[in-house]
């Protein structure tokens, strides 16, 4: 009876004891917890960062592939409307998600077809009278056949990529002189198509593959729901670069009278003519320091036809002109500056 008397004492003090030190411990607990937590947190912070960025290079790749195969089905690269001022803190957007993530419906397709028409008619010598013909053939004179046939395709190839307002130039009165027999008249500068409806050519090649979060009506989101930055629109076939001079070793897009899509190259000269580029001041301000250019309108040597996709990344903040400081974050699919100086 004594033994089970002591052994009850000792559970009743290991007890008052346990109490004491629950409660002494449990303020020390919390402390410890809040000190790992506040030294965790920017952990976190960067642990969700890169998950993000890598949610948005997942993204991306899948896009890159959606695209080049958009260009082998039409033999070009979507269009991008007018971008906006990054600098100014405007907003952008793309349409990325309407061309490789959506099927084009039936009567779309109907109103894209008949306005590529139209818009390749424009240049079409055997079936449009003389006054909206391009370029008037001559006696002897097949060149102008060949711009009109070139010029007609690229027009229809434009309103497929979603280049509704595509435009014809005005002819250099200059080099209009220098080839009188071709051209016969100065083109308008005006739209092909007077009153565009379609939105270009739609085929889903993600089948599925963007979750719901990364896209925005036609537009796909980066891992911080911004959308993606796309640039580099062109019309295959088309010379970024200006030159003069050689003809029958390059065709510009003024000879067969389409408006200029496309990058210039960031080289120091023409690669056909040696002669040096002429240069946008704003657009490229030193050009012995080529990454101080938008790169809407300067590629690198060698992607003047190529496009670029990237993001402007967790600060959501991004500038057209590549040596920006707001561009540290930004993050491209590939290192599309690497041969730049």
């Amino acid at each position: 009876m004594q033994h089970l008397t002591t052994l009850s004492q000792r559970i009743d003090d290991a007890s008052v004891d346990c109490r004491a030190f629950t409660l002494v411990e449990l303020i020390m607990v919390i402390g410890i917890i809040v000190a790992l937590f506040s030294v965790s947190l920017p952990l976190l912070g960067l642990a969700q960062r890169e998950a993000d960025k890598g949610a948005t290079k997942v993204v991306m790749a899948k896009v890159d592939t959606a695209i080049r195969l958009f260009r082998s089905e039409i033999g070009s690269y979507p269009w991008q409307p007018t971008y906006a001022d990054l600098a100014s803190g405007a907003t952008w957007d793309n349409r990325l998600y309407w061309h490789v993530g959506t099927d084009i419906s039936t009567a779309d397709l109907d109103t894209l077809r008949s306005e590529a028409v139209a818009a390749a008619l424009v240049y079409r010598m055997d079936s449009v009278p003389v006054d909206a013909r391009a370029f008037k053939e001559t006696d002897g004179a097949g060149y102008a056949w060949m711009l009109n046939t070139m010029a007609s395709e690229r027009a229809r190839l434009a309103i497929f990529a979603g280049n509704t307002t595509v435009a014809t130039p005005v002819v250099d009165p200059a080099y209009m002189a220098t080839w009188p027999l071709v051209y016969r008249r100065v083109i308008p500068t005006t739209p092909l198509l007077s009153a565009p409806t379609s939105r270009g050519w739609a085929r889903d090649f993600l089948v599925g593959e963007i979750p719901r979060k990364h896209r925005s009506g036609d537009a796909i989101l980066d891992g911080w729901g911004r959308p993606l930055l796309y640039v580099g629109q062109v019309v295959e076939g088309m010379v970024a670069s200006p030159s003069d001079g050689v003809w029958t070793a390059v065709i510009r897009p003024r000879d067969y009278g389409m408006q200029a899509q496309g990058r210039t190259t960031l080289a120091p000269v023409d690669a056909l003519t040696a002669k040096p580029l002429t240069v946008d001041a704003v657009r490229l301000p030193d050009l012995a320091n080529l990454r101080r250019s938008d790169r809407r309108f300067y590629a690198p040597r060698g992607l003047e036809l190529e496009f670029e996709l990237w993001s402007a990344g967790p600060d959501r903040r991004a500038d057209w002109m590549r040596d920006a400081a707001v561009n540290r974050d930004n993050v491209p699919l590939y290192n599309y500056d690497g041969s730049l100086p």
